[in-house]
Order: C-alpha cells, then structure tokens, then sequence
C-alpha cells in the first residue's frame, strides 16, 4: 500500500489507536501466534501470512485490501465456519510501476472510500456479534 495515510486519517477519525505490525517469513512462530491471536482488527494487503487466521479470536475483523476486482482469496476460504468476520476490500488502484505491474503483488493506492465502507461493514458485523 503505496497511500498508508488514508488508512490512518480513517482510524483516527474514529479516535482508534493502532499498532502497525509487520509479519513475514523471517518472524518467529511465537511472534506470529501472538500477532494473529491478539487482534480484534487487522487491516492487511493480500499475503501469505493470512492462513495463520487460523488463530485469531472470535469477532476479530480482517479487512483486506487490494488492488483490481479479478483475484480470489484463498485464505478467507472457510472463514464462514469460524467467528473471524472477513471483508476483501476489492477495487483499490494499481500503481503500476513495479516488476509485478497488474498482479495482486503490486503496490497500489488506497481507495478511500472503498477502505472505508468495506471497514464499517466488518465493524458492523462484528457489533451485531456482541
């Protein structure tokens, strides 16, 4: 996500605070439990990581935001059957400007107001849970 600062003028306009996480390959298997465990909502661009959504707490909220319409997700794939509440945030913008041009690895630039609608539906469903 080339724009961050969207997301994070959204978030503070609710007057929420944050913590940005990053997890990859490299990171501990400790770090990744405790990271996919803790979190009632996570914000993320496509990876691989995703499949560790395994352990996330029930009502947790995953948005995830990408670029273009035409890329399923094979990692919400069975989420219907837990209590983890998933919204694909489709439709944001390529940057068009590095060597995976046009794929979902792509950088790209956050869609306000797709981010934003996408995010109080899962907010919303995840009231409706309490």
């Amino acid at each position: 996500m080339r724009n961050f600062y969207v997301i994070d003028a959204i978030i503070r306009k609710y007057g929420w605070t944050y913590e940005n996480v990053s997890i990859n390959s490299t990171s501990s298997d400790t770090t990744v439990l405790e990271a996919f465990s803790n979190f009632s909502l996570m914000i993320t661009p496509h990876s691989s990581q995703l499949k560790n959504l395994v352990f996330a707490r029930k009502g947790a909220v995953v948005v995830e935001v990408r670029p273009g319409n035409e890329f399923r997700n094979p990692f919400g794939d069975g989420l219907e059957h837990t209590d983890v509440i998933y919204k694909l945030s489709p439709g944001h913008v390529y940057a068009n400007h590095s060597k995976f041009a046009g794929t979902i690895r792509d950088d790209f630039l956050v869609r306000t107001d797709i981010f934003e609608k996408d995010l109080q539906n899962g907010l919303a469903e995840q009231h409706k849970l309490c």
